[in-house]
């Protein structure tokens, strides 16, 4: 095993969620579903903009959290999902050889095992300069020690109670009830950034190597 690049002077720690961050999980979500339990019942196929909610019942009003662990599961979904192209620019970039860089992402054994393993065989040699942190279902985001940190996921609930000195949340141009602030709280911390997209993360990480936010 090669051994992990450490990087001299890094400004800061960034925690990368996964699914929707790094990966486009949700539109491969909605493509299986889709193609499972919406066209062959003669439904309307559906797109990650009628996504409403964290369990995709806006999508398939019927779809159980089995099922839905089924698909996280499948071969299928592994078959299909991906690694988004704006992650894959921010790291050619070169931007991130500032900073130590985790996967900080939840899921159950078997999940949180594939989803290490395919970020090993697609990102080759550039998984070098990340670490991965797998949190098991029913733990929360904010059990982990971000201290001047920087943390980036597309789930409010999984920013608003980690002690992370900046946060972004990355809505990938939606308008859901787990990517918007005020379906839980009256308060927004200062240091939260709503963004639409990773090449409004990248501005902010490439500002914030030359002028500390």
């Amino acid at each position: 095993m090669k051994n992990k690049k450490i990087r001299q002077n890094p400004v800061q720690n960034i925690y990368w969620d996964v699914d929707d961050v790094v990966l486009n999980t949700s539109e491969t979500l909605v493509k299986i579903i889709n193609e499972k339990y919406l066209i062959p019942n003669g439904i309307d196929a559906k797109t990650i903009y009628d996504i409403r909610d964290w369990n995709l019942k806006s999508i398939y009003k019927y779809l159980t959290p089995e099922q839905l662990n089924e698909i996280f599961a499948s071969n299928e979904f592994w078959d299909n999902v991906s690694i988004k192209m704006g992650f894959i620019q921010i790291i050619k970039s070169g931007v991130l050889s500032n900073y130590f860089n985790y996967f900080l992402t939840i899921g159950t054994e078997e999940n949180l095992s594939r989803k290490e393993q395919f970020l090993k065989d697609q990102l080759g040699d550039d998984y070098e300069q990340f670490f991965f942190i797998g949190i098991p279902d029913g733990k929360n985001k904010s059990e982990w020690d971000m201290y001047d940190s920087i943390q980036i996921d597309d789930n409010f609930e999984n920013l608003v109670d980690t002690n992370a000195k900046i946060k972004i949340l990355l809505k990938n141009g939606l308008d859901t009830c787990y990517n918007n602030g005020f379906n839980y709280y009256i308060d927004h911390p200062d240091n939260l950034y709503y963004v639409h997209s990773l090449k409004d993360v990248y501005e902010i990480l490439e500002f914030n190597t030359k002028n500390k936010l």
